[in-house]
């Protein structure tokens, strides 16, 4: 019955079930750990930390006593830490990381990969500052727990996909080398017999990220590298991560935010890479209209000189051209902002501009993609025809068919 009323619906459940709990008591019937374990459950479950916690408490403190039918079980402090991950609490990476000390101090039970991998997760919802540090720190003990002969602790996927998820959010300053450094470990591992470590695309495309965000003056040559390595996964079938477009992108990414005065020329590279693993089936590898809208956005910040901007507004206007031609795919209202942006930065002024401008803006009227950012570049771009085209409107009222579809991803049909 304890059973039934944690896992009900009723939001009364969890008191109900102990209820029975303390009827149980009263009557001479000894609880178990089952029974314990199912309030615990009951009251995680709807997020009363507090009293679940208290409730294993109760279970430590009768061990302690003697009474080894009610000594807690990994699932009491995993259920408990679990919650905590899916808390708001302030203090829940605090709390969950005390939870986790205590079973290693207590020596009840051993702990698992279960429980370590709920305080990763903990401390990934958390968003702290030092959230990818902490995560690090976790992963350590667990293979040092492994080391140490407990083998019912094993840093699995799932771990490390946590650890390199925090290193791509992160601004520490060594998250980029850090997560690089998790993915060689994770293949090592799998070649040394560890089947359930595998570098899959999602662990590549978060360290790629990391790179993209670390500011370094080598990102790009590092995205590239574990670029290259996916790719020769896919070439060999390696059980570790194949590229998708995904991953591209995360590289466009790289080279955008990078410093790189051939920014045309990778991203050119990387495009042409995707269209040959489309064109050779692989059609999770095809270019997206994020894969040419950050394309543009990294024309937009293009420096160099004048061949380099003149390359960069070519390739920006052929990405466009592609998605105006696209029988599946339409650009976005991003796109059309980067591209006025392309003009202003790699443009002259002058009688060219001004018809590219109004060509392009009458197109995102038409697309219904005119939103803030199209309306601000496209002035920048060609203050004299926005002021021409917009001058009948207000400024905070367009018409509605000049933006009906901002925010959406539409395909053509």
């Amino acid at each position: 019955m304890i059973n039934v009323c944690g896992k009900s619906s009723d939001p009364e459940g969890a008191r109900k079930a102990e209820n029975i709990l303390r009827d149980m008591e009263v009557m001479g019937i000894s609880p178990s750990t089952i029974s314990y374990n199912s309030c615990i459950d009951a009251f995680a479950r709807r997020g009363d930390i507090n009293k679940a916690e208290s409730l294993l408490n109760e279970m430590i403190q009768f061990s302690k006593e003697g009474r080894e039918e009610l000594t807690p079980t990994i699932h009491s402090f995993a259920a408990l830490v679990n919650a905590l991950s899916n808390s708001n609490a302030r203090d829940a990476i605090d709390r969950a990381e005390e939870i986790v000390n205590k079973v290693e101090e207590l020596g009840f039970v051993k702990p698992n990969t279960v429980l370590y991998n709920s305080l990763i997760h903990t401390i990934v919802k958390s968003g702290a500052k030092d959230s990818s540090a902490r995560a690090n720190r976790v992963l350590k003990r667990m293979e040092e727990a492994r080391l140490a002969g407990n083998l019912d602790v094993s840093p699995d996927s799932f771990a490390y996909s946590m650890v390199l998820t925090l290193c791509a959010r992160s601004k520490e300053p060594d998250a980029a080398i850090r997560a690089s450094t998790i993915l060689v470990d994770m293949e090592k591992l799998h070649a040394q017999g560890r089947n359930e470590v595998i570098a899959n695309s999602r662990c590549y495309s978060a360290a790629i990220t990391a790179w993209a965000r670390s500011g370094s003056p080598d990102a790009v040559r590092q995205a590239l590298d574990l670029l290259d390595r996916m790719e020769q996964n896919r070439q060999i079938n390696s059980p570790h991560g194949a590229p998708n477009a995904h991953v591209y992108n995360s590289v466009i990414h790289a080279i955008a935010k990078s410093q790189e005065l051939e920014k045309v020329k990778y991203c050119k590279d990387i495009l042409q890479r995707m269209n040959r693993a489309k064109d050779a089936g692989d059609l999770d590898s095809a270019p997206t209209v994020i894969t040419y809208s950050t394309i543009v956005n990294a024309c937009a910040y293009t420096t160099g000189n004048q061949q380099n901007r003149r390359e960069a507004f070519e390739l920006a206007r052929s990405c466009f051209q592609i998605l105006i031609e696209s029988k599946e795919l339409e650009p976005d209202e991003s796109i059309f902002a980067n591209l006025f942006l392309v003009m202003c930065r790699h443009l002259g002024k002058g009688e060219a501009r001004d018809r590219f401008a109004e060509a392009i803006f009458k197109e995102a009227c038409e697309l219904g993609k005119v939103d803030n950012q199209v309306l601000y570049h496209f002035r920048n771009a060609s203050p004299s025809v926005a002021k021409r085209i917009l001058s009948h409107f207000q400024t905070d009222c367009i018409p509605n068919e000049w933006c009906w579809s901002v925010g959406k991803i539409k395909r053509k049909s």
